[in-house]
């Protein structure tokens, strides 16, 4: 988030709490600041990288987002596991997978090119 986003943030939650009494304030503060970035989370834009693997790891990063999925645009499946086989996955073609293993797993797998989208909707 950038000081931009955050001037954003603070103007909205101002305007949200002064129409408030002093006592109302104090009681609604805490909701307020929920509700405000619980609306600036759904804005958050998706965010798209393009991985190849085979030749190295692909490891998980949210990108301050709430989800991962995987778009396998090949014409074959792609597998995913992690180095110690304890998560595997396979990346069916023309699918979305959600792959939000925890922040930081390594995923290797066999030779492949997929999409990435970290974001904050849910891909049924």
């Amino acid at each position: 988030m950038c000081s931009k986003d955050t001037d954003n943030i603070l103007r909205e939650i101002q305007s949200k709490l002064g129409n408030l009494s002093r006592h109302h304030i104090k009681e609604e503060f805490g909701t307020v600041v929920e509700t405000v970035l619980a609306d600036y989370r759904k804005r958050e834009d998706p965010v798209y990288d393009t991985i190849v693997v085979g030749t190295q790891p692909y490891e998980i990063n949210y990108k301050n987002r709430r989800h991962i999925f995987a778009y396998n645009g090949t014409g074959s499946s792609i597998t995913l596991t992690t180095p110690d086989g304890f998560w595997s996955t396979t990346l069916i073609s023309k699918a979305w997978t959600n792959i939000s293993y925890p922040q930081g797993t390594q995923l290797t797998g066999t030779v492949g090119q997929f999409v990435v989208k970290c974001t904050n909707e849910v891909i049924p």
